[in-house]
């Protein structure tokens, strides 16, 4: 027979399940607070970069004519130049978010992607063992250094399949889940993967450092070589199936061709500005990295729990791609974060840290009493509900119950506005010709997409070729031959950033005339 204070006791607990059940953790709240910044607060911040553009147009070329580029769709430089659309599927995808809502639902997609990655990480790391508040901490140097490339792009594929691949084989390593278990999930990424960003080559990379790990143990422990080979033998089968997956593309071998030649080396490639490597002189992302640094060097060398062999292989490689290019910085983000807090999590307070007994205590039973109610916050309810909410914002023209809620979309601070609009009215006059225009580099995709017209150029660095690369970089810094070369080319209008050196020798230069400008640039025509 029960007893009334039983019962009591009981609707009590059921109580607290359901608050709990309903209650969003810490990962959920930063999922949120990862939506609001890019879409609230900073409304063209995902938009910060004119390549979008490019993606956008080659994805409603895909959908009007159902049909994979071959030739160059951008340039009217380059009109029959063969094409490599590497990232056709992302832009398909990009094209279709628009279609159906706007500039606003592909802001949503691109917070939307990285808040997931972030909340992933979260508990990622509080799985490891770490402690909440340092685990919020890191995460939260994560997010800033991740923020330098945050951006509506094709590579946000890149950080979740990084993401996959380390987690998915480093569980199979330790025993967590079972070969079909790893196997299986990145076989279906690559492909995937493969046909929407050249980063696919990180998976392979992955897969290797996994491959190397076990065959050099399976050496150094001879006596235990077994469990080792085992795992090097589900991992090679991976790499293998991860290899096929990635000849499902529609270029077949000639897309690894491609990206032989674009990692060659070009010169122009060293000199873009996301593949420079950090300055250290006080800059936010680079002081960021260095707290990482600093972490994970402590984590090695004090901390109880020891990092896998792979692990720490990976941290090593994805240290010096970050120290290599800037583009790289959140690809060390990702895997760090896990390492750094397995490494910190044999640091407890429970374990002498505090001077005061009753302190200690306190804070202890604090923590486990938050570990406890944050396992039963699992079912990440508010992410979904708030997702939906601005997926529904987006189809309606960004309004929501009659209030604007989404505005999306390129800045007039970094982008021409007034510049282009007098630059199409023109065009339908058929005062300017489209074709006979000269534009900055990362905003040639922005034009094409809102103008509907060809450009000179745009950020393709791997599809231009050094030759017409340095054409275009002696104009635009105004080096000798820089008239001749907009004579050649029978230059008719220039339009580039109003701090440029180009905007300030063309004001000087006679024969052209400033005709518009707004806050980012000035549009020069012949006179």
């Amino acid at each position: 027979m029960t007893h009334a204070g039983d019962n009591d006791e009981s609707k009590v607990s059921r109580t607290e399940q359901i608050a709990a059940f309903l209650l969003p953790d810490i990962g959920d709240i930063l999922f949120i607070l990862l939506l609001q910044i890019p879409l609230t607060l900073l409304p063209a911040f995902v938009f910060g970069d004119g390549s979008t553009g490019w993606h956008i147009t080659t994805g409603e070329y895909i959908l009007q004519t159902h049909q994979i580029p071959h030739t160059d769709l951008i340039s009217y430089t380059h009109p029959n130049d063969l094409w490599v659309a590497y990232e056709w599927l992302a832009d398909l995808f990009m094209a279709l978010l628009v279609r159906a809502g706007g500039l606003n639902l592909l802001a949503v997609a691109a917070a939307s992607s990285v808040g997931l990655l972030m909340m992933l990480l979260y508990h990622r790391c509080r799985k490891e063992g770490a402690h909440f508040s340092l685990v919020v901490f890191i995460a939260t140097i994560g997010v800033l250094i991740m923020a330098i490339h945050w951006l509506a792009r094709p590579h946000l594929f890149v950080w979740l399949g990084v993401y996959l691949f380390y987690t998915r084989l480093e569980d199979f390593y330790r025993g967590a889940i079972n070969h079909w278990k790893m196997l299986i999930p990145l076989a279906l990424y690559m492909v995937l993967w493969v046909n929407v960003h050249p980063g696919f080559i990180f998976g392979l990379i992955i897969l290797a450092i996994y491959l190397f790990s076990c065959l050099a143990q399976s050496i150094v422990f001879s006596n235990q070589a077994k469990p080792f080979l085992e795992k090097a033998k589900w991992i090679f089968l991976a790499m293998v199936a991860c290899a096929g997956a990635a000849l499902i593309n529609p270029y077949g071998f000639g897309l690894f061709g491609y990206i032989a030649n674009y990692l060659h080396g070009s010169k122009v490639l060293a000199e873009t500005g996301e593949f420079l490597s950090p300055v250290f002189h006080g800059q936010l992302q680079p002081t960021c990295l260095e707290i990482l640094f600093a972490l994970l060097i402590f984590g090695l060398a004090f901390g109880a729990r020891r990092l896998t062999l792979p692990t720490v292989l990976m941290c090593i490689a994805f240290a010096h791609l970050a120290l290599s290019g800037l583009r790289n910085l959140p690809l060390f983000v990702i895997v760090s974060l896990p390492a750094i807090a397995r490494s910190w999590s044999g640091f407890s307070i429970g374990e002498g840290q505090l001077r005061f007994a009753s302190l200690r205590e306190r804070l202890t039973r604090m923590t486990k009493l938050f570990d406890e109610n944050e396992a039963l916050c699992n079912k990440h309810i508010w992410p979904i509900a708030y997702c939906l909410i601005l997926v529904i914002a987006a189809v309606n023209g960004g309004s929501l119950a009659g209030q604007r809620v989404l505005n999306s979309s390129w800045s007039p601070k970094n982008k021409p506005i007034a510049t282009l609009e007098y630059l199409r009215t023109a065009e339908k006059k058929g005062e300017l010709d489209a074709n006979r225009g000269f534009n900055f580099d990362n905003w040639g995709g922005y034009i094409r997409y809102l103008l509907g017209t060809r450009v000179f150029i745009d950020d393709r660095a791997d599809f231009y070729g050094e030759k017409f690369y340095y054409e275009y970089g002696n104009v635009s810094l105004v080096q000798p031959g820089w008239q001749k070369i907009l004579d050649d080319h029978k230059i008719q209008w220039v339009l580039f950033p109003k701090d440029s050196l180009l905007s300030a020798a063309l004001s000087k230069t006679p024969g052209w005339q400033n005709v518009a400008q707004d806050e980012a640039s000035q549009l020069f025509v012949r006179k």
